[in-house]
């Protein structure tokens, strides 16, 4: 009682201030909201840049700050139109000559109309209006949305029953309101984009959205006129009617055609329709972070999976090691698969964008900045791109941070135990997932968030190799853990072996610039004319190209073992003090696995499998 006696009191001595201080006032509000970070303020800015790609910073902030005031000036309205006289409600909404005369016909026809609103800011002077009334013994009804506080719900549903309207709740009067339509009556019926699981999963201005059944329930079986109208705001506190009458709609369901016609009227107005409230969250569907790798819905109305828009924006922090990466990249594609309608855009270091372009998957690649100073700015800047979700393979502190400057509402990763507190939602996975093969644990966090199906490893051949593969790899190095190398000597006597039974077959020594040292001295050891060394000589990309085309590789336990893998090139994986059921590579193509530790003769086992 205390907070409605609270809000008549200040809505009375607002209607006594003149309109034009209370727009002075109105403006100063939104400048000040919109000063401070949070949720609110970067909603708008998210929805504006999502729907408008194309327009610059300052053309977003300018639609921004007038759909701020159009907001204010909406609560403003809500406040004072109880005590406004008849002749300020009547001055409030304009009417064309048209419009009256399209008025005047729908009120002859004496025919059941249900009337769809917009959510914009003046959406109530159509309820104040007294011209806006079917008269002849009929009646306008308006559904509404139940408020939390009761004392205050009451005070607003007498404010339009006052207004000669009659009101029907969404919750407990539907039956009603279908039977006011029913006969005849007018009904007036917000209809928005944010239904959730209950709505039906469409597009709007190119993003999905959930879309509400109402209109199409609430009109079922009736032979109703269908009209959109919707007040164009002229300025503080007066509009102009715009009024589309729909007619009886048979070839597709109401909310989809209203949908489309409000979608025209927003790309028509020059500055987007800011009084159109683009601070509530329209697009507030499929966001639940345990739902968020694939697309959940009831109803669909979605074209084919390669024909929806890639506007869900999702981020994903790469490994730091390139045999991590490679095993990621299944992942990816699963999530691709899920998500449909989302842009992937992968942040990575330096030295693996030109690859990850290369393979085309995922649509953007951002290459992190070297460390320093400017380091984590970097990642604060990149928050105008208003990504929706930021997904993390890295399990580090400073990964964690990123995210959090980049704004992503959704910043998901796991662990098996540690607490990650920058991020929204972490999975956290028991510890036998620590003794399993590191895309299993990778996938059970992706299934924690929503994903589907199983992981598909087939290989990612881009490209058709050659038919004649007369080239043998060996990649000796491995730059992040050197124990996990087999000796050198073991290395020369390999090499030796491989050219007295393949001696038509080319030899290429492979690695890293850090592996150089190590390829050399095997070079300077077997110093034949088909024995090449390639290491630091080749970047990813060429290296794919040579695994393509290569008979097999010969690797320790190394990022060329699982991008060998991943191109479908056969592989010999010698492994020693790391465990290949954690680390061994992943896709389908063929692998052979040798433990030098447990294996008294390595060597042979390597040249026996190429053999076959």
């Amino acid at each position: 009682m205390i907070t409605k006696a609270l809000i008549v009191t200040v809505g009375f001595l607002f209607s006594k201030v003149p309109y034009g201080v209370l727009e002075i006032f109105a403006c100063l509000l939104a400048r000040i909201y919109l000063m401070y970070p949070q949720k609110r303020k970067r909603l708008l800015f998210s929805n504006l840049t999502h729907a408008f790609p194309h327009w610059t910073t300052d053309k977003i902030k300018d639609t921004a700050i007038k759909s701020t005031v159009c907001l204010v000036e909406m609560g403003f309205f809500s406040l004072i139109y109880p005590h406004l006289s008849c002749f300020e409600r009547r001055s409030t909404l304009l009417y064309s000559e048209e419009i009256e005369d399209e008025l005047i016909k729908l009120r002859e026809k004496s025919k059941p109309t249900l009337i769809l609103l917009p959510h914009v800011s003046l959406f109530e002077s159509i309820a104040t209006s007294q011209v806006f009334r079917p008269f002849g013994g009929k009646t306008l009804g308006a559904i509404y949305r139940p408020n939390s506080n009761p004392s205050i719900d009451g005070w607003v549903n007498k404010s339009r029953t006052d207004l000669g309207l009659k009101v029907f709740s969404r919750k407990k009067g539907l039956i009603q309101a279908r039977n006011h339509l029913r006969k005849g009556n007018w009904l007036a019926l917000l209809f928005d984009q944010n239904a959730g699981l209950g709505g039906e999963l469409s597009l709007f201005l190119n993003r999905l959205c959930s879309i509400t059944p109402l209109p199409d329930i609430v009109g079922k079986n009736i032979k109703a006129n269908i009209v959109l109208a919707t007040p164009i705001r002229l300025s503080f506190f007066r509009a102009k009617l715009k009024f589309y009458n729909l007619g009886e709609v048979k070839a597709k369901s109401v909310s989809q055609l209203v949908h489309q016609k409000l979608e025209t009227i927003i790309n028509e107005h020059p500055d987007g329709l800011p009084e159109w409230l683009w601070s509530h969250g329209k697009w507030k569907t499929q966001d639940s972070p345990h739902q968020i790798f694939h697309l959940y819905s009831k109803r669909t109305n979605l074209p084919e999976a390669d024909k929806i828009p890639k506007k869900t924006k999702i981020w994903i922090r790469m490994p730091n090691w390139l045999g991590d990466i490679v095993m990621a990249l299944p992942l990816i594609r699963a999530i691709e698969k899920g998500r449909p309608d989302a842009e992937i855009t992968l942040l990575c270091q330096p030295h693996y964008q030109a690859f990850l372009e290369h393979l085309n998957i995922g649509h953007r690649v951002i290459a992190l900045p070297p460390k320093g100073i400017g380091y984590f700015f970097f990642f604060w800047n990149l928050r105008i791109h208003y990504p929706d979700v930021h997904f993390l393979f890295t399990n580090s502190l400073r990964g964690d941070l990123e995210a959090y400057l980049c704004g992503a509402p959704l910043r998901l990763g796991g662990s098996t135990g540690r607490k990650r507190t920058l991020l929204s939602h972490q999975a956290i996975i028991s510890k036998e997932f620590e003794g399993k093969h590191q895309t299993a644990l990778w996938d059970e966090y992706l299934k924690f968030f929503g994903l589907k199906g199983s992981i598909d490893f087939t290989p990612l051949e881009f490209s058709k190799p050659k038919t004649n593969r007369k080239i043998i790899c060996l990649a000796p190095g491995s730059s992040n853990t050197p124990k996990k190398r087999w000796p050198i000597a073991n290395w020369i006597n390999l090499l030796r072996l491989l050219i007295e039974n393949f001696p038509s077959n080319e030899f290429r020594l492979v690695g890293t610039t850090s592996d150089s040292q190590i390829c050399n001295e095997i070079k300077l050891k077997v110093p034949f004319r088909n024995v090449r060394d390639l290491s630091g000589k080749t970047n990813l990309v060429e290296l794919c190209s040579l695994f393509l085309n290569a008979r097999a590789l010969i690797s320790n336990d190394s990022g060329a073992m699982h991008l060998a893998n991943a191109m479908g090139t056969p592989t010999v994986a010698i492994f020693g003090v790391t465990e290949s059921l954690i680390t061994g590579p992943a896709y389908t193509s063929s692998v052979k696995v040798v433990n030098f530790i447990n294996t008294d003769n390595a060597a042979a086992e390597v040249i026996n499998y190429l053999k076959i």
